[in-house]
């Protein structure tokens, strides 16, 4: 084996030897780190959000499920709460007691953003411009933490809806397009127009049951729209008012200030 290949795999080992040295001691500095509460994300619930200039957000959780109270009256996406509850359990990088610094330096004299977790309260100043970290006081003492949590409570309320378009386990009974309707007589699916036999309906029936936009933003009405209704066996009335089919196909809820942006796979298989 020549001098060049010895070179080589010499080489390799070192690097390899060198990882595994960082990997651990990161592991290491990782452990080291104290979360910052001690707080159990499954007793929280009540969320509420103060927001400089921004509308405020407040959420509630009943029966294992939340639903936000302002500023839109809705079901809340899941996913999006817990994410806001990981703060009790990310990890707090530095401390400083309050008596050791001026709050002001850290922007925390009037925070931007006010956290409340039941009675818990999170209140979010600046971020360090070298490391990107936010600092944050709770429980009398000023934190830095990773900065993910600021970015999503100062977006859109709309990001905080749920995705599914229709609740878990509705009894749909009619479909109105605009164009013809699909609806449960004598236990069998119509349609309106003869190209649909039942199993073209039931497809399309169970398509908006599970249904899911891809994202979800703020209503925005337009001029000459037309509607989807849908009715339920519980007498419920769901419109969705079609805001755009091209190029995506955006769905509306006035009713909930919001409007759903689907794919063009799901939104063919929706009519």
């Amino acid at each position: 084996m020549n001098q060049r290949i010895w070179i080589n795999i010499s080489l390799v080992v070192i690097i390899f030897s060198l990882s595994v040295i960082i990997f651990f001691n990161k592991n290491e500095i990782d452990d080291e780190l104290l979360p910052l509460s001690s707080i159990n994300p499954k007793s929280i619930i009540n969320i509420n959000v103060q927001r400089k200039n921004i509308d405020n957000l407040s959420f509630s959780k009943s029966d294992g499920v939340w639903s936000m109270g302002t500023p839109l009256q809705l079901q809340a996406n899941r996913t999006r709460i817990e994410s806001i509850l990981k703060i009790l359990e990310t990890k707090s990088y530095k401390q400083f007691n309050l008596d050791e610094v001026d709050i002001a330096q850290f922007a925390l004299r009037s925070p931007s953003v006010i956290l409340e977790l039941n009675e818990n309260k999170f209140s979010f100043g600046t971020n360090n411009p070298i490391n990107q970290r936010r600092y944050i006081l709770f429980n009398k003492k000023i934190h830095m933490i990773d900065d993910f949590h600021f970015p999503q409570l100062t977006t859109n309320a709309a990001y905080f809806a749920e995705t599914k378009l229709l609740p878990d386990k509705i009894n749909i009974i009619s479909i109105r397009f605009p164009e013809y309707t699909i609806r449960l007589n004598n236990g069998k699916w119509r349609a309106s127009i003869p190209e649909y036999d039942e199993e073209k309906v039931k497809q399309i029936i169970n398509k908006w049951k599970e249904i899911i936009a891809i994202s979800v933003s703020k209503y925005e009405k337009q001029e000459g729209q037309k509607s989807i209704t849908i009715n339920s066996m519980s007498g419920q009335e769901i419109n969705f008012a079609i805001v755009a089919t091209t190029p995506y196909l955006i769905l509306g809820r006035e009713d909930l200030g919001i409007q759903y942006n689907m794919s063009m796979g799901d939104a063919k298989q929706m009519f």
